[in-house]
């Protein structure tokens, strides 16, 4: 299949949409978590981890063009046009994979911009839309991240170690051992060291894996601030 760049594909509709044209204040959504059908996907055996049970909206434009440059996840996405990824009952084991992937390639975008933050955008784009003065509100990020996620640097770390996610649907969680008297507990990704993230980001860099709606949505801006929205 061949893909083509954002150049050629997509810049006559999404680069002004980028860059704020005809918008008062200058800035778009950037992440959100779409929705995807993570119940019949556990049903069929296919855990995707974490994933916020009311996620129902779609890609954002900034989403669509670093998802273009990854041959990747421009395939799985091919595979799952003409099907609602939130009813995958009736999907191909073949499209079930590409649902799976999907999700992956989402929850390593999102590592990315948490671990990497500003860089990792700002090397993406490059060449392909004016990035100066483009801030993500890494903040707002980090924020929703232990919402939607808690445990994406854990699962992100594990996966490029060979290691899937439970099915949270039909494996309990196993038993938390009584912290003693002068130990905190782990809490999420903290029993997470930066050396472990370093490792699994140094493995997605040479892997080329996947570039990272509930209630809110990541908005960048330019030339101001970082902020966010919420969307209801």
């Amino acid at each position: 299949m061949l893909v083509k760049d954002f150049n050629h594909a997509c810049a006559a509709c999404h680069a002004g949409q980028i860059q704020g044209e005809g918008m008062t204040v200058k800035g778009v959504a950037f992440f959100t978590v779409p929705g995807i059908d993570a119940e019949t996907l556990a049903a069929k055996g296919i855990s995707i981890g974490e994933w916020p049970k009311f996620a129902d909206g779609k890609l954002t434009p900034f989403m669509e063009i670093l998802f273009s440059r990854d041959p990747a996840m421009s395939a799985v996405q091919e595979q799952l046009r003409g099907i609602d990824p939130l009813d995958l009952r009736k999907a191909t084991p073949e499209q079930l994979a590409a649902a799976a992937r999907f999700a992956r390639g989402v929850k390593t975008l999102l590592f990315h911009l948490v671990v990497e933050g500003q860089s990792y955008l700002k090397t993406e784009l490059k060449g392909l839309v004016e990035s100066a003065g483009l801030e993500v509100p890494r903040a707002a990020l980090l924020t929703v991240q232990k919402e939607w996620m808690p445990h994406l640097l854990a699962e992100v770390s594990d996966y490029e170690r060979g290691i899937k996610p439970p099915l949270r649907e039909t494996t309990p969680p196993p038993p938390t051992p009584s912290p003693s008297p002068n130990e905190n507990p782990p809490n999420g990704d903290d029993r997470y060291s930066g050396a472990t993230i370093s490792r699994a980001l140094r493995r997605l860099r040479r892997r080329k894996v996947g570039r990272a709606t509930c209630s809110r949505e990541i908005t960048p801006t330019c030339s101001a601030p970082p902020r966010h929205r919420t969307t209801t």
